[in-house]
């Protein structure tokens, strides 16, 4: 193919261009600003979820026109939606977000900084060598599949570590309101330090079967006794 012999810092122009035909940009921009028109209404509902109050009176709008735009651009006000003032009150609303915006932003950090990044290097070379080594037999299989199998684990890890910073986040939260209002049986940081120091013995019952342990058991009651008499 010709194009494999040109230089790499030639610009491979992608044909002439059509006579009277606007330039590229110009319909980019055109999909950013429709883009941005569809979007706006689902910005301000992201923003009104800050104040309960407030997004119940938008989910309440009067009128046939405002109905009909809300049901164009916001499909599940509908008449149909129930529960429109069963709202949280702020106060409770914003920890609500602060949970999920420290869960999601702590996700992307991690997976920006422990997935992504560490490939894009390794990414990049070897696309280099797929443009730089034509002449290999199968060169695009070979650069697909090198690729696939190196992003796959982390495609897999970033899919599915939303669960365990979930589970963290939930626990962490858990345990200052089970702090805070003295719910439950761990009630303070003593409770949790003696309830980790179950946690060999439980270890332990699960993988020993209970005649080994109760034998165990009474080789130390016999050498208790033992040391008694002495």
């Amino acid at each position: 193919d010709d194009l494999d012999q040109m230089p790499h810092s030639a610009v491979r122009d992608g044909g002439p261009a059509r006579s009277g035909s606007e330039p590229e940009p110009f319909w980019f921009w055109q999909h950013v600003w429709l883009s941005s028109v569809l979007l706006f209404f689902y910005v301000v509902e992201l923003v009104l979820q800050l104040w309960p109050r407030a997004m119940t009176a938008l989910l309440e709008v009067r009128g046939d026109v405002s109905r009909g735009l809300m049901l164009v651009f916001l499909p599940r006000t509908s008449a149909l939606y129930v529960g429109k003032r069963a709202h949280e009150p702020a106060s409770r609303a914003r920890k609500y977000h602060l949970f999920w915006a420290t869960l999601v932003a702590w996700k992307l950090w991690f997976g920006y900084e422990f997935l992504v990044e560490p490939l894009v290097a390794p990414s990049v070379e070897i696309y280099d060598d797929y443009l730089n080594y034509p002449s290999v037999k199968r060169r695009t299989v070979k650069t697909i599949a090198q690729l696939v199998g190196r992003w796959m684990p982390s495609v897999l890890i970033y899919l599915v570590d939303s669960s365990i910073w979930y589970s963290l986040w939930s626990s962490a939260v858990g345990t200052y309101v089970g702090f805070r209002i003295k719910l439950g049986i761990v009630r303070d940081f003593q409770a949790v330090r003696d309830a980790f120091l179950l946690l060999p013995r439980a270890f332990c019952g699960g993988l020993v079967s209970g005649a080994v342990m109760e034998e165990n058991g009474n080789n130390q009651r016999l050498g208790s006794s033992e040391d008694d008499d002495d």
